[in-house]
């Protein structure tokens, strides 16, 4: 089985499909607390129905096919990087409004734009590219 790249029309509708297969499947009418509750039940999803059918290109269980790969461990690496970037000012009293939460910021960049960058469980205030805040 060949690599399959991103922007490459030939190979892009098996990327697509895969995606397809999990909205539909593992998503559909579903809506989650959490990014925890998600993966719990991504985990889930995967073991218990993904894992076990038959793959209509293989024709094999993905969990016996994956049993003869060899793969490379991802190491401590999180599976995937959620960030969300926001363009804020910053008021006369240091502070920036993001969402219904106000958060502060060095004084000198009072009446400035900066970037507010949202984590999983933090937010971090740049200006120009440089981290000014962090919470």
């Amino acid at each position: 089985m060949g690599q399959r790249s991103p922007y490459r029309a030939r190979t892009k509708g098996k990327v697509e499909n895969g995606v397809k297969y999990v909205k539909r499947n593992a998503l559909a009418g579903r809506r989650f607390s959490s990014w925890d509750d998600l993966n719990d039940w991504l985990e889930r999803w995967s073991v218990e129905v993904a894992d076990l059918r038959i793959h209509g290109t293989t024709h094999e269980r993905p969990i016996d096919r994956f049993a003869h790969e060899q793969l490379t461990p991802l190491g401590t690496r999180p599976p995937y990087h959620h960030e969300q970037v926001q363009t804020r000012r910053v008021a006369n009293d240091a502070l920036v409004t993001v969402g219904a939460a106000r958060y502060s910021v060095p004084v000198e960049y009072v009446g400035q734009t900066v970037s507010v960058h949202e984590g999983l469980g933090y937010y971090e205030f740049f200006h120009h590219q440089r981290l000014i805040a962090r919470h």
